[in-house]
């Protein structure tokens, strides 16, 4: 196995391993659990100052703690979900650079989102008594969109690159078109060249021909 794909394998699989350990050991269970039907920032963006006074108003001492230990662990998520999209972009995509350098920007794009969206929460949570500034739930609200944006966008470029590769090698397993028949023509062609009806024919009559008139040449000056 090659260096690039044992890089390729330790991202995919070192992303997923991080990302399943976030979920499963990190505080996000329960934090839904007290949020109950109310959906976490980080999924539900705020869409106004006074909805988003109203939900932080909402939570307790204990969930707003929890909260902010819950965007600690997002952080590992989130550097576990941009190395799990990069090398499975990597893997799939064809060599060329400048396409590389363009898909890799997607996993970039989820990151960075996420990175600012967590900086805006944090400081909500950690100034209850102000509100939300109309500045900063537009900040958060479009980082959120873009972070799923990128991320919906890089999957689908996932399985497009996947069911090309697969495309790709099934028409390499078929016959080619024309393999057959080209063999066929080639080894016709070579008959004809050297068949007296193909053009080796032309070639026969002129060897003749120039015997012929060798021959008679000679027999003239003998006579002489």
């Amino acid at each position: 196995m090659e260096r690039r794909h044992i890089a390729w394998f330790a991202l995919v699989a070192g992303g997923f391993a991080s990302a399943a350990f976030v979920f499963a050991v990190g505080p996000y269970a329960e934090l839904a659990q007290r949020l109950g039907t109310e959906r976490p920032f980080d999924e539900a963006p705020a869409t106004s100052v006074a909805g988003a006074k109203a939900r932080l108003a909402a939570m307790d001492a204990a969930t707003v703690e929890l909260y902010a230990n819950h965007l600690r662990w997002d952080l590992v998520a989130m550097v576990a979900n941009g190395a799990l999209l990069a090398g499975l972009l990597l893997a799939l995509a064809p060599s060329r650079l400048r396409a590389r350098s363009y898909l890799l920007a997607l996993p970039a794009l989820v990151m960075l989102a996420d990175a600012v969206e967590n900086s805006v929460l944090s400081t909500w949570l950690a100034n209850l008594q102000t509100a939300p500034s109309e500045t900063s739930v537009l900040v958060a609200r479009t980082a959120t969109t873009a972070k799923f944006g990128a991320f919906a966008v890089a999957v689908l470029a996932i399985a497009a690159l996947a069911a090309a590769r697969m495309l790709h090698r099934r028409r390499g397993r078929s016959p080619r078109p024309g393999g057959q028949s080209a063999r066929v023509g080639s080894e016709i062609d070579s008959d004809l060249r050297v068949s007296p009806f193909g053009a080796g024919a032309r070639a026969q009559s002129r060897i003749v021909g120039r015997f012929a008139t060798s021959a008679l040449t000679r027999s003239a000056m003998g006579a002489h």
